[in-house]
């Protein structure tokens, strides 16, 4: 009797705990559930997110005859191009004390030095017009102007002009230093001149050679110039018919890309102003 009564008594306990043990279990789930219940969130979209209101943009890029361009507010070859950044329903632009207005979204000027005397800026009015979002800026009335100024310089001053120490990138150990400058054919600097890169490809002793009167012939800028070793492979001066361009990033960085000898390999190189 007291070994059944005792068996009986286990059982049971064992049956409580597995049901308390159930029951805490769902008291879990319980909870887990009712924590994600709740009033829901509701996202309104706000209806002018990425709206803007009406801004006149453009930017002016020094252009080279093959047609290369570079952002830059000043120009040394005198042809520029005037592009808007956006498109508006019109255009109204003026150049300077010209008093015709031109109405398309972008246009080359060409600045000869007897039209644009070098050092002295030209005011730039960009008036851009586009239906407004008034919806989300009541009080844009779809009008803006923007103003700026191109600066044509002297040969003398431009940027590109003096020294860079660097390497290729594929050999950064091997550092070298390219110049740039310009040549005077004369006793002034009001005479005829020339532009001269050198060390490009390294050991090169005059990479190239541009006129920097050339009108049909605008290779260089600011801030971007091309060049040609013209086919020449001359020992005695170490040039391998080098053939790329060069960009002028910021004021003190230079990057050249080019090919050179005969099997034109590609080289880049990065250097940094040191005169």
């Amino acid at each position: 009797m007291n070994v059944i009564f005792r068996v009986y008594v286990l059982a049971h306990l064992q049956r409580s705990k597995a049901m308390r043990l159930g029951q805490i279990l769902f008291a879990v789930k319980v909870a887990i559930m009712l924590s994600g219940c709740g009033s829901p969130t509701v996202v309104v979209p706000d209806p002018c997110e990425g709206a803007q209101r009406v801004t006149a943009r453009f930017t002016m890029y020094e252009v080279l005859e093959s047609g290369t361009i570079a952002p830059s507010d000043v120009t040394v070859n005198g042809l520029v191009r005037f592009a808007a950044d956006e498109r508006y329903d019109s255009y109204e632009w003026q150049i300077g004390s010209d008093s015709r207005i031109r109405t398309d979204r972008s246009f080359q000027l060409r600045f000869p030095g007897w039209e644009a005397p070098r050092g002295i800026p030209i005011p730039i009015r960009f008036i851009g017009r586009r239906k407004p979002d008034t919806t989300c800026f009541p009080d844009d009335d779809g009008v803006d102007t923007a103003y700026r100024e191109l600066l044509p310089i002297f040969h003398s001053a431009n940027p590109f002009v003096g020294s860079y120490h660097g390497a290729h990138v594929d050999d950064p150990a091997d550092t070298f230093t390219v110049t740039i400058y310009v040549r005077y054919h004369g006793n002034s600097r009001t005479d005829m001149c020339s532009y001269v890169m050198r060390n490009i490809n390294k050991g090169c002793s005059d990479t190239t050679e541009m006129s920097c009167s050339a009108i049909n012939d605008k290779r260089i800028g600011a801030t971007i110039m091309e060049f040609d070793g013209d086919g020449a492979y001359i020992t005695g001066t170490g040039c391998l018919s080098p053939k790329g361009i060069a960009r002028l990033k910021g004021r003190d960085t230079i990057e050249i890309d080019y090919v050179y000898d005969r099997a034109r390999i590609p080289k880049k190189f990065i250097g940094r102003r040191v005169k």
